[in-house]
């Protein structure tokens, strides 16, 4: 049933530790396709990959590639990779995440996926998931990860609510002075931030999307009575 609510909502939503358990892929794509491997370095492998790498998303293809170029193989890398992320990681949604984008969007929002992300990986991981259908926009941009927030405020402009639900700080930093309203969801705690988290003083903080749902109607009624 559609809640009443008649005040006009775009829900900018991010993908990764939002809606996703991008470590839990990780480990997922550890056991499946590098089993022999160590997971000390398979991780050290992707840390050094993703801070080397600057504004190009994670590529898992490269990752392997590297760990595992001197091990012979009956299949190509790619093809196992490709069956891996269009099979089964759609197991790494969290659990409250297709409900929430259902129930947004039954409260009148309209529900756009911002997210930065090679775009072939992105959408097997969606089509996996099943939550293709769940959102009216999906944007995924592969050269900068500043460019979601870009969108995000350029969208945003003073008639209804426009609310950016991710879990980065410095993304959500962003958004200080425009008519984008934050929030922040804390799915895990980012070690290098312990001691030295960013102000945000008016993004609200969630861990939950179930925390989310109720701090969004709440904007969305406040906006509703001004």
């Amino acid at each position: 049933m559609r809640c009443p609510i008649p005040s006009a909502c775009t829900l900018f939503v991010d993908f990764d530790h939002t809606l996703y358990d991008s470590d839990a892929f990780l480990r997922g794509l550890h056991r499946a396709m590098a089993p022999s491997v160590s997971w000390r370095r398979f991780h050290s492998a992707f840390e050094r990959l993703t801070e080397s790498s600057g504004d190009v998303p994670y590529d898992p293809a490269a990752h392997l590639e590297h760990l595992l170029r001197d091990q012979l193989s009956p299949e190509p890398i790619g093809a196992r990779l490709a069956e891996f992320v269009e099979r089964r990681s759609g197991a790494f949604l969290y659990d409250d995440a297709k409900s929430f984008l259902d129930q947004m969007r039954s409260h009148g929002c309209r529900v756009e996926l911002l997210t930065y992300s090679k775009r072939d990986v992105r959408l097997s991981q969606l089509r996996s998931a099943d939550i293709m259908a769940s959102f009216d926009a999906i944007h995924i941009f592969e050269n900068s990860r500043g460019e979601k927030v870009d969108y995000a405020i350029g969208r945003s402009t003073g008639d209804g609510q426009h609310i950016l639900l991710d879990d980065h700080p410095r993304i959500l930093q962003k958004i200080e002075g425009t008519h984008l309203s934050g929030i922040r969801i804390r799915r895990k705690v980012v070690k290098k931030y312990i001691g030295r988290e960013p102000v945000l003083p008016n993004v609200s903080v969630v861990e939950n999307l179930t925390e989310a749902e109720s701090t969004i109607l709440a904007m969305m009624s406040q906006a509703q009575h001004g």
